[in-house]
């Protein structure tokens, strides 16, 4: 026989053994303590539409029921337990990870993590010196010796200096034929009257044009073969002075040139009397065999070519040139080494022409 329980918290009902008589048993849904009626069992109808109390058996509630712990508490502690583990944990991971986030930021200590957290297949790097690569050597092809070298250029000095003699050579000719004509232009002792002193004096200007086409071109190819013969020469000295041997001579660097001793004291003394064309021009007018064919010199100004900036002209107007009264002439400079001398032409006995210097010639005495 069993006794029908009803719990007056959830409204549950269920049977309990008849043994439970009078006692207090749990509630199987609630877990609250209720008491186990004393009398006969009896087996209350279901209503309408429900299913029977559960019927449990005659063991599922019993003294030993009632005197166990809430079953709730122990799962709220082993829940609490669990949770404050995990916390632990978290906590630990944290303060590890801001310890090495640190090293690597100050990178000035190491941080060498536990064993628990370093992984047991990935053995610690092993630093190893670093090894300086070096290019592998150059084949340097050993320069040719001096003598070779010098030989070489005095070759090329000799093919190109031929050319540009040749050409200079060429205006020798036509510079002489100008003398003869200059000559007849200056007869000595015959008076002349008004007709044939006009006639000269058109014979003259015709005489100074075809002389200005002549020398301009005479002047810039003399002037190049001057130019081009110092240029070979600094080359060659270039060599001896980077390579020297016993015997050389001397060589000292002035003014970007290479020169001996004796061409330094020379150049430094004509320094000082022909910086200027002018400077240089002035000896050369008062050489004895110059004053013999003109008197009374006159400085009349500078003249430069445009093209040639190493060039110039001075004019002179003189009291008298080859007996003949108040004539301009003027005489051509070349600048080398940084001061001017006359620059003489083949084919005349001096370098003194009657007249101005070519048209294209422009006056430039404020710069010199």
């Amino acid at each position: 026989m069993s006794l029908l329980v009803h719990c007056p918290n959830c409204s549950s009902q269920f049977k309990a053994p008849k043994r439970l008589a009078g006692r207090a048993v749990r509630c199987l849904k609630c877990n609250r303590t209720i008491d186990v009626p004393s009398g006969r069992a009896t087996a209350a109808p279901s209503p309408p539409g429900e299913s029977p109390p559960e019927s449990l058996p005659a063991e599922s509630i019993s003294a030993e029921t009632v005197a166990r712990p809430d079953a709730w508490l122990m799962a709220l502690l082993v829940t609490g337990i669990g949770v404050a583990f995990f916390l632990a944990v978290a906590v630990v991971v944290i303060l590890v990870n801001k310890q090495i986030a640190g090293t690597i930021a100050g990178g000035s200590q190491k941080t060498t993590l536990p064993s628990e957290f370093t992984s047991p297949t990935e053995p610690a790097p092993i630093e190893r010196p670093v090894q300086e690569v070096k290019p592998p050597p150059e084949n340097k092809v050993p320069p040719p010796n001096r003598a070779e070298r010098l030989a070489a250029i005095e070759a090329e000095e000799s093919e190109i200096l031929a050319a540009l003699q040749t050409q200079a050579d060429k205006h020798k000719q036509p510079l002489q034929k100008l003398g003869e004509d200059e000559l007849a232009l200056f007869p000595k002792n015959v008076k002349m009257n008004a007709g044939q002193i006009a006639k000269l004096k058109a014979r003259t200007d015709a005489f100074t044009k075809e002389q200005a086409a002549v020398l301009r071109q005479a002047v810039k190819d003399a002037a190049a073969v001057e130019r081009k013969r110092e240029e070979f020469l600094q080359r060659k000295r270039k060599l001896l002075f980077e390579h020297p041997e016993s015997g050389d001579v001397k060589l000292q660097e002035h003014n970007g040139m290479l020169l001996t001793a004796d061409e330094i004291a020379e150049l430094k003394k004509r320094e000082a009397t022909a910086a200027t064309p002018r400077d240089a021009a002035l000896p050369y007018v008062q050489k004895d065999e110059v004053k013999a064919v003109l008197k009374g010199t006159y400085y009349a100004g500078t003249f430069q070519d445009p093209a040639i900036d190493d060039v110039a002209a001075i004019v002179y107007r003189v009291g008298a040139y080859r007996d003949k009264s108040d004539m301009q002439v003027h005489a051509y400079l070349f600048r080398q080494h940084g001061v001017w001398q006359v620059l003489e032409l083949p084919g005349r006995a001096n370098t003194v022409y009657i007249g101005t210097p070519p048209s294209e010639y422009k006056r430039t005495d404020s710069a010199f």
